[in-house]
């Protein structure tokens, strides 16, 4: 991976702990990416026996990949772009129903270094988590560059399951999509 030294032992850590977690618990966790590129993927699958909780994780990095394979539809995408709430949320549902897990967690957002505009600034994610119980979004609005913010992403979703697997109700005050 591409995160080296302290931050590196204190993911694979957090991850180590999630995956215990979720291991008790029997849930299967999947992840609809598209900013981070497959860096929460690969946070998990260096856990050996990970295949015993990550069922998958799909890379959704275009309009059409996110269309195809998890179900966001073409209006959310023209109405809201690729980058919102909505998307976030239809991701995370999407990776919900066609992956058959427990928990699914979606990020998109402008990593940068280009790309941005003053609505939707480089930095700007959604974090979605869909579960048969609960949908939640959370927008965050990262600084710094590219390689930065995609790490903190990575940390960001690490941490938030890692809390959903100790106290669910954490959730209650996010925006919820049900």
């Amino acid at each position: 991976m591409i995160i080296n030294g302290f931050l590196q032992k204190s993911l694979k850590h957090k991850a180590q702990i999630i995956f215990e977690n979720c291991l008790q618990k029997k849930l299967k966790i999947a992840f609809g990416e598209s900013c981070t590129g497959g860096l929460l993927s690969a946070l998990f699958t260096e856990i050996p026996g990970s295949s015993k909780v990550i069922e998958c994780g799909l890379v959704t990095y275009s309009n059409q990949a996110k269309i195809d394979f998890l179900g966001v539809s073409r209006k959310s995408l023209d109405n809201f772009g690729a980058v919102s709430k909505q998307v976030a949320w239809e991701m995370a549902n999407g990776v919900l129903q066609n992956c058959h897990v427990e928990l699914a967690v979606s990020i998109t957002g402008i990593a940068g270094p280009d790309g941005g505009s003053k609505e939707k600034p480089v930095g700007k994610v959604f974090i979605a988590f869909a579960s048969f119980e609960k949908n939640i979004v959370k927008e965050f609005l990262f600084a710094g560059d590219i390689i930065r913010i995609i790490i903190v992403h990575v940390i960001i979703i690490s941490v938030l399951i890692f809390t959903w697997c100790h106290r669910s109700n954490y959730f209650n005050t996010w925006h919820s999509m049900n």
